[in-house]
């Protein structure tokens, strides 16, 4: 069997376990039901992308494809992962996998927050925070590309983070390495421990057109921040929309047990 093919049913296998561990649900997938290319944000959960990996597999399932993820660098670093990123033609930055995306029309996936969201102690929790990462922006301007925000509960409590990792990121003796970050799981210390089993529900929201805030170009700094901020602000109500549906639903579902045993 090649590499690819391999690892694209090892992956696939490996996020059919992830979704029933996390009890995976999404809403909104209507936004992303199109053969064209759109570049789908989201937040970062910690220390993985779980939902948006698991995004992925879900638009395998419905569309026949694998998105391509825009991935860390520390990926090639790991034998494994570099195995993984190679084999289902993930992009670690710019290059011939974006542009194999939109000419396909595959949808692109990617976490702006990265580090600065994915690696937070414990106490910081699904707070939206891309600085001024505007590199996906000026990606979908300059091909025309819409923009879908995308936002899960669960993907905070996966692991309990005991480090500021993004802190520790820039560190001049740590920049060569994977990003270090320190988390507990229900047995212990992560990635030795499995991750404890948050429902994740996920919400996707409606395409932003870039030109709804004119004609942008690449250059407009003034123009590509306060494009930045909306994306932001509309995957934080995502966030806050879903965190709320899940405790709704966990609120129904102990009502009901309750009331079973009445």
């Amino acid at each position: 069997m090649p590499t690819s093919s391999l690892a694209m049913a090892h992956w696939l296998a490996t996020m059919k376990r992830w979704r029933r561990y996390f009890r995976y649900r999404v809403e909104g997938f209507e936004h992303l039901a199109s053969h064209d290319c759109h570049v789908v944000v989201g937040y970062h959960g910690r220390p993985l992308a779980y939902d948006l990996f698991m995004l992925g597999a879900h638009v395998h399932d419905e569309l026949g494809y694998l998105p391509v993820a825009l991935v860390h660098r520390g990926f090639l670093r790991n034998a494994y992962l570099r195995w993984l990123t190679e084999g289902l033609e993930w992009a670690t930055g710019r290059g011939p996998q974006l542009e194999d995306a939109v000419a396909r029309g595959r949808h692109i996936i990617i976490a702006p927050g990265g580090d600065r969201e994915g690696l937070r102690p414990g106490w910081v929790r699904y707070r939206v925070d891309w600085g001024d990462h505007l590199g996906y922006l000026r990606f979908a301007i300059s091909r025309r590309l819409p923009i879908v925000p995308v936002a899960a509960s669960g993907v905070d409590d996966a692991y309990f983070g005991l480090v500021d990792g993004h802190r520790l990121a820039g560190k001049s003796w740590l920049r060569q390495a994977l990003p270090p970050w320190i988390g507990v799981g229900p047995l212990g210390p992560w990635p030795l421990s499995p991750p404890f089993p948050a429902k994740v529900h996920q919400v996707i929201g409606s395409p932003i057109t870039p030109t709804e805030y004119g004609e942008l170009s690449r250059d407009d700094r003034d123009g590509l921040l306060a494009l930045h901020r909306d994306v932001q602000s509309r995957v934080q109500r995502l966030l806050d929309r879903a965190r709320s549906a899940t405790s709704s639903s966990s609120k129904r579902a102990s009502h009901a047990k309750h009331s079973f045993h009445r």
